[in-house]
Formats: C-alpha cells, sequence, structure tokens
C-alpha cells in the first residue's frame, strides 16, 4: 500500500518540480528588486562621470593588497585545517582551491563554492571531505563574527545612526557567543545527544547520518580547534583591515575622502547584503546594502 506522501507524488508530480524551481527563483528575483531600486535612487549619469574621473594611481596599491588578502586566507585556512588533516597543508596547495571557490560563488547560487572547494582539496590531499567542510564552515562563522565586531566599533567611531550601532552590537554579540561555544565544545554535546537517541531506537540511517555529521564536527569546533581558531580569528582581523584598505582606497580615487573606521563600517554593511538570498555573486543586494 502506498504511503499518503506517495500518493500526493503521483498524483502530482510537477509540484516538487515548480517547487525546487520557485525556490531557485528567489533569489534572482530580490536582486532583481534590488537592482531596480538601486537604479531609481542612484544618478546613473553621475556614477558613469566619477568612474570616469577615477585616479587609478591611487587605486595602483589595491592589486597588492588583493593578492596579500588571497594569501592570508588561504594561511587562515590552512590553521583550521591541521586537526583535520594532522599536518600542515602548503599554502600554495590551498591558494588556488581557494580561488576556484571565490569563482563558483560568483558564478553559483546559494555561496556553493564552499562546498567545492572543501570537495577539491580534500580530493587533492587525501582528506576526509566532510572534515573539510566543516573547516570551510567554520571559517565563514568565523569571517562574519569577526565583522561583527570590527563594525561595531567603527560605528562607534563614526558616531553612526543609532540602528546602525545596535544592528552591530547585536550582531557583534552574537559573533562573540559564536566563537566561545565553538572554542569550548563545538557541536559534541549535541552529536553526543542524537548518538544516544540513535542507539536508544537502534536507527540505521540515523547512525549513517551521524557519521557524516561527526567528520564535519571534527573540523567544526571543540578542543582540537581551539588554537586554530585564535589564531585564524586574528588573521581575519587582519584580512578585515586589509579589505577595508581597498575600500578606503577606491573611495579616494573616486574623490570621496572617508575615514578608515567608515571605510570599514561600509565593508561590515556589505557582507550584511552577501547573506540576503540573491543571484550569483550577490549581485543587487550588495550594492542596495551599501546604498543604505
Amino acid at each position: 500500500m502506498l504511503s499518503g506522501n506517495a500518493r500526493y507524488l503521483i498524483a502530482n508530480p510537477s509540484r516538487p518540480r515548480w517547487r525546487r524551481l520557485s525556490v531557485g527563483l528567489l533569489g534572482p528575483l530580490i536582486s532583481a528588486g534590488a537592482i531596480v531600486i538601486v537604479l531609481q535612487t542612484v544618478d546613473v549619469g553621475q556614477t558613469a562621470e566619477a568612474l570616469a574621473a577615477t585616479n587609478l594611481a591611487v587605486l595602483a596599491p589595491c592589486l597588492g593588497l588583493v593578492a596579500a588578502g588571497i594569501a592570508l586566507r588561504a594561511m587562515r585556512w590552512q590553521r583550521l585545517l591541521v586537526p583535520a588533516a594532522d599536518r600542515a597543508v602548503p599554502v600554495r596547495r590551498i591558494t588556488p582551491v581557494v580561488l576556484i571557490g571565490y569563482l563558483a560563488n560568483a558564478v553559483l547560487p546559494a555561496r556553493l563554492g564552499e562546498p567545492i572547494r572543501a570537495y577539491l582539496l580534500a580530493r587533492r590531499e587525501g582528506l576526509k571531505a566532510f572534515e573539510v567542510l566543516g573547516t570551510a564552515l567554520l571559517e565563514r562563522i568565523l569571517d562574519v563574527a569577526v565583522l561583527a565586531m570590527m563594525a561595531f566599533l567603527a560605528s562607534l567611531a563614526v558616531g553612526a545612526p543609532s540602528w546602525v550601532v545596535q544592528l552591530t552590537g547585536v550582531a557583534a554579540a552574537g559573533g562573540f557567543l559564536i566563537i566561545g561555544v565553538l572554542t569550548l565544545g563545538g557541536s559534541w554535546p549535541v552529536l553526543r545527544f542524537l548518538h544516544k537517541m540513535a542507539d536508544h531506537g537502534r536507527f540505521a540511517a540515523a547512525r549513517m547520518i551521524l557519521t557524516r555529521l561527526d567528520q564535519l564536527a571534527q573540523g567544526f569546533g571543540g578542543r582540537s580547534q581551539r588554537r586554530p581558531i585564535a589564531e585564524a580569528a586574528g588573521l581575519t582581523v587582519v584580512i578585515w583591515l586589509v579589505d577595508t584598505t581597498v575600500c578606503w582606497l577606491a573611495a579616494l580615487s573616486l574623490g570621496s575622502d572617508i575615514s578608515l573606521a567608515a571605510a570599514l563600517l561600509i565593508i561590515g554593511v556589505g557582507a550584511l547584503g552577501t547573506s540576503i538570498p540573491s543571484a550569483p555573486g550577490s549581485i543587487g543586494t550588495f550594492e542596495l546594502a551599501l546604498l543604505h
């Protein structure tokens, strides 16, 4: 006898496909709406004039800073990989994979570059893919958490509107809490509870899933990651300062004299825009976040 779900799928074979299609279109539709708002708010003619008058000499150092930022990101991932790999994977072997991940994020939705780069590095270095994926997810969490705390300090320094200070303050508190949880215990207490539930119910499928989750947690946090997390957090501060300098130089090249604290706040708000569901490359939502 067919279950209720099976009868539903047979009677409505097109519904799951349409549902998947609607979810896939959500990001591009949000991006399209954001682009419309940006175009209605920004004077395109003045923007073109400003771009035409860009001081390229001021932008020149950005090339070296961008390269330095990529190298620092590869070094950060290297530190988080040490417990999973039991060795230091050379930075020169990590850097190309990092670049592939950024390329995939730019052309694919839902930040699929993260699992792609994790899979490629695991296959290249003979590591467990789920453990490497755990380190990639941990890296992204550190990115957001550290940036939130830095953006909060920047909002205080520039005297930002109260809602900006409150928003970045809440994000900073959340980031501090997340880093603390990952450093102290990671996800092990939750996994131990799930293992007990699976053993009690004797669900073979659940144990297979938990095995993968165990591998993911190996790279995600816990005692073995305390020192790597601290080192990666320090590198993250340097990385965001490098990105802040790039933003500051870009503003100067356009004739906008902003402070480094303001540039850091811009970077922080722009990062929030990339967290909104959007088309590949966060087109539209990133620009809309920076505009406001």
